[in-house]
């Protein structure tokens, strides 16, 4: 009886909200798909989205071709959406031209096919679905079709959209536009909060084998707004990433310039250099002359110390870079393996303590304690210290080191 079976599709519906259904029960009420009744083919499709059977898309693109209900339909539709694929599209096609799922079907068809440029084959196929449509709809789904799939003498009908005052339709027609190799006007339009992440994908779209011009894009891309500064940041990270390394400093100096840009994104960008397979000793060094200040400047002393290591033996300078990380970082040990000489450890007190003066506290008591004997009057005003009336040195009274110490 249609009563029992209705009965029985809102029983599997509270199961799966309390997640006890089992995929026996998922393929029973499937079944119920092709239930001569329209009430239980109805309930039915209003599950669809909380099913998980990974055959259930082919499942419904067969049903559709028999099945007349709009409202199953457009279930039918937003679950595809969702879940369905390209290859899917055919199915779609017929429902773009019924007026009760036309929408849904240019929302599922948009979301097939929003992704990269579709051939011409299939643009042709979607305009003759479609038919006539009012070029001046309000969904902004429904124009991004348009754009996507009107032929090429058409495009420039679109532009004055990309000022509408809905930002979702500014985005989605841009994105429809950049699909269409429009890529110098969607960068053009990046000032608009809502085109600017299809603006940043423009840029990125810029072919891999004209790095530098890519990364350019990128950069003169800056965000309209304080919240969109992540994707801006993330954008120039990715467009880094094809930079030679030896054009890395040069794009380090640019990135320097810019106040927008923060030291935590070069830090990001030269690591990911200088952790390159396929860098070579002399590039890696030059990054790591860079990288190593960076992040010691962050209190990220401990990395450079672990970076640099290779290079302590080596290369004089990194070993010198090395040696002020470690004190930085506190790490004595790791520092007196670079550099032995109290006149060294002094000058790096003294710069410390002018850059880092929380750090520079510890490394003077490290000074006291690991050249106790050979410090001197001179040497303790240097560190900032009293003498000590216990070191008196040659030619001197008590009475001196005493009054030297009062003083």
């Amino acid at each position: 009886l249609p009563d029992v079976r209705r009965f029985g599709v809102d029983r599997v519906a509270v199961l799966l909200r309390d997640g006890e259904a089992t995929p026996a029960i998922e393929d029973a009420v499937l079944q119920r798909l092709d239930d001569p009744d329209l009430e239980v083919r109805r309930k039915v499709a209003a599950l669809l989205e909380e099913l998980s059977d990974p055959e259930l898309t082919d499942l419904l693109v067969a049903r559709m071709e028999i099945e007349s209900d709009p409202e199953v339909l457009n279930s039918t539709l937003r679950f595809l959406e969702a879940r369905g694929s390209r290859s899917h599209l055919p199915a779609i096609l017929p429902l773009l031209g019924r007026e009760q799922t036309r929408e849904t079907a240019v929302a599922t068809s948009w979301a097939f096919l929003r992704d990269s440029s579709p051939p011409e084959a299939i643009r042709t196929a979607v305009m003759e679905a479609i038919g006539p449509i009012d070029s001046t709809s309000d969904d902004p789904e429904t124009m991004a079709l348009l754009v996507l799939v009107s032929p090429d003498d058409k495009l420039g009908t679109f532009e004055p959209l990309l000022t509408h005052s809905d930002p979702m339709m500014r985005n989605a027609l841009a994105t429809a536009m950049l699909r269409r190799d429009q890529t110098d006007l969607i960068i053009s339009k990046g000032g608009d909060p809502a085109i600017y992440p299809v603006a940043v994908e423009a840029a990125l779209s810029i072919p891999l084998d004209q790095p530098m011009e890519r990364i350019n894009q990128v950069i003169a891309l800056e965000p309209p707004q304080e919240s969109q500064e992540n994707i801006w940041e993330e954008a120039i990270l990715t467009a880094s990433e094809a930079v030679p390394a030896r054009d890395q400093i040069a794009l380090d100096d640019r990135l320097a310039m810019n106040e927008r840009i923060k030291e935590s994104v070069r830090i990001r960008i030269l690591d990911q250099v200088q952790a390159r397979d396929s860098i070579e000793e002399v590039e890696q060094a030059m990054i790591l002359r860079r990288l190593a200040p960076l992040l010691i400047k962050a209190n990220k002393s401990k990395t450079a110390v672990i970076l640099l290591e290779p290079f302590s033996k080596t290369n004089e300078e990194l070993a010198q870079i090395r040696f002020m990380a470690a004190l930085h970082d506190r790490d004595f040990n790791s520092a007196a393996t670079v550099n032995e000489q109290l006149e060294d450890w002094l000058e790096a007190y003294e710069s410390l303590r002018e850059s880092h003066p929380e750090a520079s506290v510890a490394v003077r008591d490290e000074i006291t304690q690991r050249f106790n004997e050979d410090l001197d009057s001179e040497t303790r005003a240097r560190l900032d210290i009293s003498v000590d009336p216990m070191m008196i040195e040659p030619g001197n009274s008590v009475e001196e080191a005493g009054a030297a110490d009062d003083q």
